[in-house]
């Protein structure tokens, strides 16, 4: 029986979605979004409302799981809620409950440009997740993503379609490889049953390398017209970001546009035998009526 960990987000929901085609309804999902839970629940999949904050409660709907896929992260911190509550705390409760109900793998997802010095609140949280996990004694996968075709669907393209101009922050040089959720989804369902994937940690992308200039030109092909790409330089938007105190804009998120996101996948797709989507076949077969 499989855990499934922050069921309902993106990601989650792309997991949920592969289990279902691999398992029929023989798992478990877990979130806190307990609306979202009801349309698992009408499917036939035990559900559980539960923030992660309790350990013995963990452990209660641990009974009878041997895996466990975390997918758990938030996507912003508040006065109230930081990367280190989540993406730390809420899964190391979760591993810890599993060590003692005889979980034997967890998959973990962390991300991209996670080091112990990483100058982002998100990678330091989610490298303390990862040692956790490497110190534990149980069998992990650590998958570190890359962006999502999404991102870049919603926002960008979505800008692009509806606008002849686009602004971005910087000279636009950012590498990105974004990757399909529903490749990433794949991977992580298999890694519980894949003996390549036991106690490693994979860098995943997908099979393009573009920087976000690339990105608006290559919109402005598929779209059929001109697209003018003007830019604001960094340290403006740093000073902004400051004088603001990271209210409208953060400095963590300005960090993010500074740094590439790219990787080699030539050791996951030999690992789970998978020729990973194309980035420009997304965008083409994309509905783009629904934005």
């Amino acid at each position: 029986m499989i855990l499934l960990a922050g069921a309902t987000g993106q990601l989650g929901s792309a997991v949920y979605n592969a289990l279902k085609k691999e398992y029929g309804t023989n798992f478990k999902c877990l979130d806190i979004n307990a609306e979202k839970l009801e349309a698992y629940k009408n499917d036939g999949i035990p559900v559980f409302c539960n923030d992660l904050s309790d350990i013995e409660e963990i452990k209660k709907i641990l009974q009878d799981v041997d895996s466990v896929i975390s997918v758990v992260g938030l996507q912003r911190e508040t006065e109230t809620l930081t990367h280190m509550d989540v993406d730390y705390g809420r899964n190391k409760n979760l591993l810890q409950a599993a060590l003692k109900t005889g979980v034997r793998h967890f998959a973990y997802v962390s991300a991209l440009q996670t080091r112990e010095d990483a100058p982002r609140n998100v990678h330091k949280a989610k490298w303390l997740m990862e040692e956790e996990l490497k110190k534990s004694g149980m069998d992990y996968t650590i998958f570190r993503p890359s962006g999502f075709f999404t991102d870049f669907i919603h926002y960008f393209g979505k800008k692009c379609k509806h606008s002849n101009s686009f602004t971005l922050i910087g000279n636009g040089n950012m590498k990105i490889q974004p990757i399909s959720v529903d490749d990433l989804a794949m991977c992580l369902v298999m890694s519980s049953k894949t003996p390549a994937a036991k106690n490693k940690i994979f860098v995943i992308g997908g099979p393009e390398v573009m920087t976000l200039n690339e990105l608006i030109e290559y919109y402005a092909e598929f779209f059929s017209k001109r697209i003018k790409i003007r830019h604001i330089p960094m340290g403006i938007m740093r000073f902004f970001a400051a004088l603001t105190f990271d209210k409208v804009i953060s400095r963590d998120f300005l960090k993010r546009l500074e740094t590439d996101s790219i990787c080699d996948v030539a050791t996951v797709k030999e690992a789970f035998k998978i020729n990973f989507t194309s980035l420009r076949d997304y965008i083409r077969n994309f509905d783009w009526s629904k934005i």
